[in-house]
């Protein structure tokens, strides 16, 4: 813990030296591993503002949200985001999860496309196309 709370200090300090700063990406990832969501949510929304394509910023608010299980929250954060993160792996897998939880089984199918696209050795991303892509073709039949 105390390796945290030096981590915290630092990255706060940063920030109040400058609020644009994109030190509020590791910090917000700081509070969301101890838990504190709230702490962690403020953070990220605040350094989201000043710095809104960030996209550690974007995945880890909606990494916050995912925790808390708040799916559609987190669905709001990234989809706006989506086009610019088309060849980010780590967003397209976070994407992916949320799309999966709110059943939009289409989206995170793409996602998964876009997965396999960047790394054709993904065995989750390709495990996820056969069954789903089966499954739509069926209900079609």
């Amino acid at each position: 813990m105390s390796e945290y709370n030096q981590l915290i200090k630092k990255y706060s300090n940063r920030l109040k030296e400058d609020p644009r700063s994109r030190s509020f990406a590791p910090l917000g990832e700081i509070y969301r591993k101890l838990g504190l969501f709230k702490q962690a949510i403020s953070v990220y929304e605040s350094g989201i503002r000043y710095n809104s394509d960030y996209s550690l910023g974007i995945i880890g608010l909606a990494q916050c949200y995912i925790d808390l299980e708040e799916y559609q929250l987190s669905y709001n954060v990234l989809k706006p985001a989506e086009a610019t993160n088309s060849d980010n792996i780590k967003f397209l897998k976070v994407f992916s999860e949320v799309c999966l939880k709110l059943n939009y089984i289409d989206q995170a199918l793409d996602a998964n496309k876009s997965l396999l696209y960047l790394n054709p050795k993904d065995q989750e991303a390709s495990e996820f196309i056969k069954r789903y892509e089966d499954e739509k073709y069926t209900e079609i039949v």
